[in-house]
């Protein structure tokens, strides 16, 4: 995972900004995703009525798979954020590593579908914060 932007990831955020009109702060990618980082209050546009934009924002990033997170100042909002609809009980951080607990039964919400929620959110609270571990248990 790359930590600096090079002219094609700017070009790529350029693209976002332009069919969404939402602001990205960063973008990540890896070998199969971009994680486009939008600014707080953003994430509507990037998302669109059911998920339009987004869909076709996927359409358009073939073969790469196109996640959207919204920002946040610190890593906690962040994690609220990010696993909204989750009942987290308790999040600590310990330097670069933060455990995550969540009630048994909205687990599965935090993991997400094949764990794309907590692998986007991981992928953003390393970006962001320099936090390596993150866990849900």
């Amino acid at each position: 995972m790359s930590n600096t932007l090079d002219s094609a990831l700017l070009e790529t955020m350029a693209i976002f900004e332009q069919r969404t009109h939402a602001k990205v702060n960063d973008v990540v990618q890896d070998e199969n995703n971009l994680l486009f980082i939008v600014a707080e209050g953003e994430i509507g546009k990037a998302i669109g009525k059911g998920g339009s934009t987004l869909m076709r924002l996927r359409e358009a990033f073939k073969p790469k798979n196109v996640e959207v997170i919204e920002d946040a100042s610190d890593a906690k909002t962040m994690i609220e954020k990010t696993l909204r609809g989750a009942e987290i009980k308790n999040i600590s951080q310990e330097e670069t590593k933060i455990a995550i607990s969540v009630s048994p039964e909205t687990r599965g919400i935090a993991i997400g579908k094949g764990g794309s929620n907590i692998k986007k959110l991981k992928m953003a609270i390393k970006r962001k914060f320099g936090i390596d571990d993150t866990r849900i248990l």
